[in-house]
Formats: structure tokens, sequence, C-alpha cells
């Protein structure tokens, strides 16, 4: 993946494309929809089973383009029970869902952990 300037300290974060045989996760760091959108437009972006959204889930996180180009079939959002942010966003969990993403949050599952297997992968939690 290439690299892009920018002005905001959120935009500046790792994006890193984790891969283990079949299985892929990209993690966003606090990445919004700017970066990932620039991903996408150079094909930097491809189907993705785990996507770790970026900023919390804020409204910012993520957009329809770039979930097209990733079709995960998980999303993560790492946030904080009761965080004074309001993460994450509603906007982004609706969207999510309407395009079929299924969404696990940290405030609401605890750690989650993914086995890779040979071709396959268990979801795992600590609540």
């Amino acid at each position: 993946m290439g690299s892009m300037a920018s002005d905001s300290a959120n935009d500046l974060s790792v994006v890193l494309m984790a891969q283990c045989g079949d299985f892929e996760a990209l993690l966003t760091g606090d990445a919004e929809t700017s970066v990932l959108d620039a991903m996408a437009r150079d094909e930097s972006l491809t189907d993705v089973d785990v996507l770790k959204v970026g900023h919390h889930g804020s409204k910012e996180a993520v957009d329809e383009r770039t979930l097209q180009a990733l079709r995960p079939e998980i999303a993560v959002v790492s946030v904080g029970e009761g965080n004074r942010f309001g993460h994450p966003a509603q906007s982004t969990l609706d969207l999510l869902s309407a395009c079929g993403v299924r969404t696990v949050r940290t405030d609401e599952a605890g750690d989650v952990t993914f086995a890779v297997k040979g071709a396959n992968t268990t979801l795992e939690t600590t609540r």
C-alpha cells in the first residue's frame, strides 16, 4: 500500500493488511474515509475477511464506496465503554448493517481475537 500526505493526525495512522493463508484483515488505526477512499480509488484495497473500523467507528470512519471495495464479512469496532465522544456513531453502525457486515464492538464483546487454522477462522471474544 502506498503512502499519502494529510493534515489530520488520524489520517497519519498506519494502515496494515494482515494476512494468514487466505485470511485477510485490514487494520486501519484511526485512519478515516479520506484515506480509505484514496486507497480504494488506486485499487490498494481488496476483498477482506475483517475490517478493523477506523477511529473507533466515528461518523467519518468508513463510507459505502470503501465497504463495496472491501466487502468485509466482519467489522471490528475498538471502542471504550461509555466513552465521552459517543463512539461508535450510529450512522457508521447503520451503514455497516445496511452493507450486510456483521459488527463486533469491544465495548460489548470485550477483547476480540481471530484464530486462523488452515481454511477455518474462529472469532473469539472475552464476553
